[in-house]
């Protein structure tokens, strides 16, 4: 197992030096001076298409163009099921108490009188306290003017009513219900709902399609009213090996299944997964392990190529049980004994031709209360 183990980290690392980033997806550009260019352009999240976009004719290219997004009009990505619209949009935030406006390119909602579309913003941007989904703002276009929905979370200093003492808290800002209703001051059904709305696309697109329906002089289509998180899943078996401190206990087979999550809006390189392992165990005296662990972690991927490294970390509950068998008195004798250990776990894979998988994962059980049982599993899968 240890061969096998400095084997594929040697490959794993190997890998990650040479391969190249290839989050490249075909695209057309329209540049502001009318030019049109067709190719791919490297989309790793929305924020990451901010200030420049690389740009390739052909995938073979060795090193991208960069191109301002003050040059880009229009930025279309082509799927086989979809296509996702980003323009140029003159976005303004304040920094320091100053005031600044930049030009960025962002994901187009609605079309029509009214414009919408959704900026995802840089992480040195975002703002949040509590509200984990705060990562982004809405741009509102009508007759040539460029309105910024957005909520703030603000601290302030209070008191407790019960201590008298001075605590610090936090409120919500919801700037974008006020603008809202001063645009759709005209339509007082409108105005109602822009008072509650939710800070979510669903309801956003449609409080603006409703909007462009007073306006049909302009015709108003939604292009996107969400853009679905990928799912892959994952199956594998393989061998596993388990060991306390000191030395090797036994070798056995594992089993798995997980599902990872990827958010294309924030990073198409970033997953989260769970999932469930059974792992089984036959020792010298017959005696029969199993586990049962269900992770929750992260994956990165290095790249997406034809062989594309990842690596990973998770937390486990684990459940041990173990049959063992003993001769008393000329009597055999069964006992069953059960315990459950938390896992850190760290993993290192690859996948090939985006389907097949091979995957290294190692855990230790930090418990100080109980001798640790630590693993290492290989796993083949296929994922689909």
């Amino acid at each position: 197992m240890k061969k096998l183990s400095t084997l594929l980290a040697a490959l794993f690392f190997a890998i990650s030096l040479f391969g190249q980033y290839s989050y490249y997806q075909k695209a057309r550009i329209i540049k502001s001076d009318s030019d049109i260019l067709d190719g791919y352009v490297e989309k790793v999240s929305e924020s990451s298409l901010n200030p420049i976009i690389k740009f390739k004719t052909t995938l073979e290219d060795k090193k991208p163009v960069e191109i301002p997004v003050t040059e880009i009009e229009y930025l279309t990505f082509y799927s086989e099921t979809d296509s996702l619209v980003f323009q140029q949009v003159e976005y303004t935030y304040e920094k320091d108490t100053v005031k600044h406006t930049e030009q960025r390119l962002a994901k187009k909602l609605v079309d029509g009188y009214a414009q919408l579309y959704k900026l995802q913003l840089p992480e040195n941007e975002w703002n949040i306290i509590f509200e984990l989904n705060n990562t982004f703002v809405y741009v509102l276009l009508i007759e040539d003017k460029y309105h910024v929905l957005n909520q703030i979370e603000e601290r302030f200093q209070d008191e407790d009513s019960v201590t008298t003492r001075t605590i610090n808290a936090y409120k919500l800002n919801k700037k974008y219900q006020g603008k809202l209703v001063y645009l759709l001051r005209e339509y007082p059904d409108l105005q109602s709902k822009a008072r509650t709305l939710p800070f979510a696309d669903k309801q956003m697109i449609s409080l603006i399609d409703k909007f462009n329906e007073r306006h049909p002089e302009i015709e108003s289509s939604v292009l996107l009213e969400k853009e679905k998180a990928k799912i892959t899943h994952n199956l594998n078996t393989g061998i596993s090996n388990l060991r306390d401190h000191r030395l090797t206990l036994v070798n056995g087979l594992t089993f798995s299944y997980d599902f990872r999550l990827y958010n294309p809006q924030v990073n198409e390189k970033i997953a989260i997964y769970t999932g469930i392992n059974y792992d089984r165990y036959q020792t010298v005296n017959n005696n029969a392990v199993s586990c049962i662990k269900i992770p929750f972690g992260v994956l990165y991927d290095i790249n997406k190529r034809k062989i594309a490294p990842y690596l990973g970390g998770s937390l486990s509950m684990s459940h041990f049980n173990e049959n063992y068998f003993t001769e008393i008195a000329n009597k055999n004798s069964s006992y069953e004994y059960s315990r459950n250990l938390l896992y850190i776990n760290g993993i290192i894979g690859f996948k090939l031709f985006n389907h097949l998988n091979f995957k290294l994962e190692s855990g230790i059980s930090p418990s100080p209360k109980i001798n640790p049982l630590n693993y290492t599993n290989f796993y083949v899968g296929y994922l689909f």
